[in-house]
Order: structure tokens, then C-alpha cells, then sequence
């Protein structure tokens, strides 16, 4: 197969199961719909155009076989060159090639299936967190409002209030067998 002449289109028809469109090509003779073009990927990345996206494509004289090379864009979504962008309705994805900051915004429901996932760095939460099964914390944690739990909270060596110990706080009564005091601050 020859691939001889490129020309800008609008996309007519998709099969996206069989990653096929056809374009309509305007022509100063009259208009013509393509047959069946094959749609470029790029390392695996696979899109399929829209009905209606403007495209370049490559075909053979006949207008019956080529490729989608790409849609073309007449506006930059970002106010600089060194942006990666990836847009779609709910995702969002920008890249700084520069400075390597990534912002990632999506609407709606996600999830992550892996085995494992490894931070380095500070982890920042705002909202609810919902863990289900075991978790290890290896040093301090603050938390800001109360922890309830339905199970049993253990600690290896004390439990601590604002003011005493579970382990070593002492209370003090005014004769066996009476009701004792609360514990002594500092105990």
C-alpha cells in the first residue's frame, strides 16, 4: 500500500472496536468520504477521535486506505510551551516539563489496583479516609478531633491523657473503701 497524499478532514464515522474511522475530505472538486482509515497510536496510548474532530490523514489516491495521523488543535489549552496535557471530560492531567510538577484532577469515582505503592515524600489528606484491613504507623501521628473505635485500641507501653497515664496515675481516698479521687495531674 502507497500512501501518497495527506489532507485535513473531519471525522464522519468511527468503529471504535476495530480502531477504524472514515473522514470526510473537502475537495475543490466536490467532498468525499474515505473508506476505512486506520487511526495512529502512540506507544500504546490509544484514542479514538470524535465524529467531528478535525484530522490530518495520509491515504492512497483512491481515498479507500490510509491513517489518522492525529486531530489538529487551533488552541492551546495552557498559557505556556513547557505544559503536557492530557483533557478529557473528568480527567484532567497536566505536566510541567520543567519543573516536573504534576497535578492530576478527576471527577468522579477512581481506583487503584496494584500490589504494592510506595511514597517518599510529605502525603497530604483532606477528606474522609476509609482503610479496610490492617495498617502500621511507624512514628508520631496528631490527630485534630476525636478517634472512635468499634475494636479494641492496644498500646504497648502507655496511653496517655492531657493530664495522666493509664499505666502510673494515682488517685487518692479518704479511707479504704471509699470512692477515690480523680487521677492526681501529672501521675
Amino acid at each position: 500500500m502507497k500512501l501518497t497524499n495527506g489532507y485535513l478532514g473531519v471525522i464522519a464515522v468511527i468503529d471504535a472496536e476495530k480502531m477504524l474511522a472514515k473522514v470526510e475530505v473537502q475537495r475543490p472538486a466536490a467532498p468525499v468520504t474515505t473508506g476505512w482509515l486506520f487511526i495512529e497510536t502512540k506507544n500504546g496510548f490509544y484514542q479514538m477521535p470524535a465524529v467531528g474532530d478535525q484530522i490530518v490523514c495520509w491515504m492512497d489516491e483512491d481515498f479507500q486506505t490510509g491513517i489518522v495521523m492525529g486531530a489538529v488543535a487551533n488552541t492551546y489549552p495552557y498559557n505556556d510551551a513547557d505544559t503536557l496535557g492530557l483533557k478529557f471530560p473528568g480527567v484532567e492531567i497536566e505536566i510541567n516539563k520543567q519543573s516536573g510538577e504534576t497535578k492530576i484532577k478527576l471527577t468522579g469515582k477512581a481506583s487503584l489496583e496494584l500490589e504494592e505503592l510506595s511514597i517518599t515524600g510529605d502525603l497530604k489528606l483532606t477528606g474522609d479516609a476509609k482503610i479496610t484491613g490492617d495498617f502500621t504507623l511507624t512514628g508520631d501521628a496528631s490527630v485534630t478531633g476525636k478517634v472512635d473505635a468499634t475494636g479494641i485500641i492496644k498500646s504497648l507501653v502507655d496511653v496517655q491523657s492531657a493530664t495522666s497515664k493509664l499505666n502510673t496515675h494515682i488517685h487518692t481516698s479518704a479511707a479504704p473503701g471509699s470512692p477515690t479521687t480523680p487521677p492526681v495531674p501529672g501521675t
